[in-house]
């Protein structure tokens, strides 16, 4: 389906969803800035990723217990949990509601989306059941606290076995692709302006296995970017490291929130990427694209065609060139490591990691 040729509102043609992944600081940014500039695409702010389908608990873990390796008790646990995520996720409390303040994240999606948040989830959840009942069920007792766990143990003990029974779900997953791709339509339809036809996510389902999550998107598109990791190294030390005194950050390095690229210590930075690295999918996927950053920059002309013709974007609807998607400026962070005060660090990646380069660096 293309996305050229008409408005999406509810009710009307499908949302086209285009999931953008990295392996960590890898420029990803950069593409959601470029299709920022299409006037057929909703694009959400660059630092909100939607984490209901790859988070612990997630879609995709649900996917995964409900249709794939099905069982009564894995299946009932984890839409349990997939309900808990949803709250948790999606929860706005007011500063006095204690209980609710503990249990949320703070992402706050219902502030996103809308009170229309929990409807959808909870339809979702409600589709997938094929039969609710009372009945002793051990397995829910495993994630309770302790103390509560051996009160009912001594309760039971005088007899009082009645009163803890729980209700049990038998989870039908035939259709769960179906289902999940019509709740996430109507979660994201509210969001776009008339004549939008796409929308992006930001790393939602990870590069590292994408059919699943592509699959229960429907008519969805990946697009990978990967980068230099010498590049990765430099701009993700701390602040209060020396390459921070000489401004090589990423422009969204707070000095805490790239600790995840392990770049503290450059052997465990290597063996953090060589493990990403590795788990990209070796074979090729129609629907996914690779796209280096530095190309991107580099030559951004070659490449915005490149992704036009992989999402069957009409270049018309590039209403707004170079606004958010400013090559001239991105271009100024290739290379970056070569001016890295540590160039000792920078050999070991070479050598480490020489598979993983940029062949034009």
């Amino acid at each position: 389906m293309s996305f050229n040729h008409a408005t999406n509102r509810a009710g009307q043609l499908p949302i086209r969803f285009i999931d953008v992944s990295g392996i960590g600081s890898s420029g990803k940014s950069a593409v959601t800035d470029l299709l920022r500039e299409f006037d057929s695409l909703y694009v959400p702010h660059f630092q909100f990723e939607f984490d209901l389908i790859r988070a612990p608990g997630g879609l995709l873990d649900l996917r995964h217990a409900a249709s794939q390796d099905w069982s009564p008790v894995r299946s009932h646990a984890a839409l349990k949990r997939f309900s808990r995520l949803v709250y948790t996720l999606g929860a706005d409390p007011r500063p006095w509601q204690i209980g609710a303040m503990i249990r949320s994240a703070s992402q706050r999606y219902s502030r996103h989306f809308g009170p229309g948040y929990f409807d959808v989830w909870d339809e979702f959840c409600a589709a997938l059941l094929a039969l609710r009942y009372r009945a002793e069920w051990p397995y829910d007792d495993y994630e309770i606290p302790g103390a509560w766990r051996l009160a009912k143990r001594l309760l039971k003990r005088f007899g009082l076995r009645e009163h803890f029974l729980h209700d049990v779900t038998v989870i039908d997953g035939r259709r769960f692709d179906l289902l999940a791709s019509r709740a996430m339509q109507r979660l994201y339809a509210p969001l776009l302006k008339p004549g939008q036809t796409g929308a992006i996510l930001n790393n939602a389902i990870e590069p590292f296995n994408p059919t699943p999550g592509l699959d229960m998107l429907g008519n969805a598109r990946q697009i990978v970017v990967v980068r230099d990791p010498r590049d990765v190294f430099a701009t993700g030390q701390k602040r209060s490291s020396e390459a921070a005194r000489r401004s090589m950050q990423a422009f969204d390095n707070d000095g805490l929130n790239k600790t995840f690229l392990a770049a503290d210590d450059v052997n465990a930075f290597c063996l953090r990427h060589r493990l990403h690295w590795d788990a990209l999918p070796k074979a090729d996927n129609p629907r996914v694209l690779r796209v280096w950053f530095e190309e991107l920059v580099a030559q951004p002309a070659r490449t915005i065609a490149t992704i036009c013709a992989f999402l069957e974007l009409d270049p018309a609807h590039h209403t707004a060139p170079n606004t958010a998607f400013k090559p001239e400026v991105s271009r100024e962070s290739v290379g970056t490591a070569k001016l890295y005060p540590d160039q000792q660090s920078i050999s070991v990646i070479a050598q480490t990691l020489a598979d993983c380069l940029y062949p034009n660096w």
